[in-house]
Parts: C-alpha cells; sequence; structure tokens
C-alpha cells in the first residue's frame, strides 16, 4: 500500500517552511531484495520504505543537537548500528561522534541514517516494539535520493513516525526546538496505541 504524499504535502510544507527533506513516498509491504543488507531484520515482518531528497546540504550535526536528541530520545543511546558490522561497499566506517552508537560517515547520509535511526526509536516507543531494524540506502544517481526501510506493524503509526521524525530533526538542526512539545507528543501516540 502506498499513501499519497501529494494530499498531505500542503500541510508538511506550511509545518516545515525550510525543508531540508522532500517526502517523496512511503510504502509498506515487504522488501525481500533489502533482508540480506541487515541480519536483524524479521523477514516476516512488514516494512515501510520511505523514499526523499536531501534538498540542502547537511551541516554537521553539532553537540548542541546530539544534547537535544539525547533529551527527546532517551533510548538512542541504545541502538545497535549494524551490530557489529562496521563497513559498507564504500569501506570502513568512521564514527564522527563518539557519544553516539549510531555509526556516521562524515557525509551526507548521516542526516538520513540518523532519520532512520530516530523513526525507529519512535516505533518502539509509540508502538511497544522491543527491537526494531531498519536500513538507509543512497541513490547513485541522483545522489541526494534515498530510500529509508524501517520494520513496521501499523501503517499509521509509521506513517506518524516518519512525520514527527523529519519534524523534529529539522527543528533541531534549525534551532527551533519544542522539547516538551516534541515529548508530550511521543507520549500521546504512545497512550493512543496502548489504549
Amino acid at each position: 500500500m502506498t499513501i499519497n504524499i501529494c494530499k498531505h504535502a500542503k500541510l508538511l510544507r506550511t509545518k516545515l517552511l525550510n525543508l531540508m527533506f522532500r517526502l517523496v513516498d512511503i510504502t509498506f509491504g515487504h522488501f525481500p531484495e533489502v533482508l540480506h543488507h541487515n541480519h536483524r531484520f524479521i523477514p516476516e515482518r512488514g516494512m515501510m520504505k520511505i523514499t526523499l531528497f536531501l534538498e540542502k546540504e547537511p551541516q554537521r550535526i553539532e553537540s548542541e543537537a546530539w544534547e537535544k536528541l539525547w533529551q527527546i530520545f532517551p533510548h538512542l543511546r541504545d541502538h545497535q548500528c549494524r551490530g557489529n558490522l562496521c563497513t559498507t561497499q564504500f569501506g570502513q566506517l568512521n564514527q564522527v561522534n563518539s557519544s553516539s552508537p549510531i555509526i556516521l560517515t562524515g557525509d551526507s547520509i548521516d542526516l538520513v541514517h540518523l532519520l532512520e535511526h530516530l523513526i525507529i526509536d519512535l516505533q518502539c516507543t509509540i508502538q511497544g516494539m522491543n527491537v526494531c531494524s531498519g536500513i538507509t540506502c543512497n541513490y547513485k544517481q541522483p545522489p541526494n535520493k534515498y530510500d529509508i526501510f524501517v520494520e513496521c506493524l501499523d501503517r499509521r503509526v509509521g506513517f506518524l513516525t516518519v512525520i514527527l521524525a523529519i519534524d523534529i530533526l529539522q527543528s533541531i538542526l534549525h534551532c527551533t526546538p519544542r522539547l516538551s512539545q516534541c515529548a508530550l507528543l511521543i507520549q500521546r501516540a504512545a497512550d493512543f496505541c496502548h489504549g
């Protein structure tokens, strides 16, 4: 099932005026072609495929932004990035921020990869998932196009987590975080899902 992003685009544009990401599509289903990229994927579990463009050259994620992320997403420190694998087809990865368990390369994919982890964290928090896995893929052409694959139990919650993650990350990068609002929204969504 594909969610039509066009009907939600007006809302997104008014909410996120200084867009870093352009969300193109969210598709739900099974994607066997990516299972071998992450040994933690559960084959029977559905996934969402998020296609987006990085519209601006990303800035480095400063330590203040990391501190805000830790406040909103305290479990982010517990994430395991590709298990113990620290290489890709491009070679050895460097961990740019040693206080983060999220592997960063110092390249533009970092921001999209961080977005993947925020979506995963939101999925776990809102849906009560113990484990959720994902992978970020970069197109060769155009180089600013990405697919994020994340395990997903509920399409509506999946869509919500993508929008929340984009909004929170962009507000932190643009120094306009609403930490208490973010935490309240996440808690309300979790309460709604758990009755």
